[in-house]
């Protein structure tokens, strides 16, 4: 049987051993997903890695999420862990930017306005 002292000490070896498991884990998906897109712009040539930045939790503080353009670069953000559900009506909402909905890029300017004053 263990003694306190070794059950202690068991313990911090466990939780120990599962933090470097987590810490190796935080950046892996992002660096598979960077690794990804490198080669895909390698074989076709049709594209270039502009930025790559990452924050601490992918939401606005309203929660809800936002499709903004910048000196001509859209940006769609915010969709936190629910991406897989509304990456699609986004995407609609991107793809009128690009297209030149004018209407849109009011609305979305506004709305990027209101949560930068917040």
């Amino acid at each position: 049987m263990l003694t306190e002292d070794e059950r202690q000490e068991k313990a911090q070896r466990y939780a120990a051993r599962f933090q470097r498991v987590r810490d190796a884990h935080q950046t892996e998906l992002a660096e598979d997903y960077v690794e990804l897109i490198a080669k895909l712009i390698e074989d076709t040539g049709e594209a270039r890695v502009v930025e790559a930045a990452t924050g601490v939790r992918p939401a606005y503080p309203d929660n809800l999420p936002r499709v903004t353009q910048r000196s001509g670069t859209v940006y769609v953000n915010g969709l936190y862990r629910h991406g897989f559900l509304l990456a699609p009506a986004l995407a609609q909402e991107a793809a009128k930017l690009v297209l030149g909905d004018d209407a849109r890029k009011e609305d979305v300017n506004d709305a990027d306005r209101q949560w930068r004053d917040a």
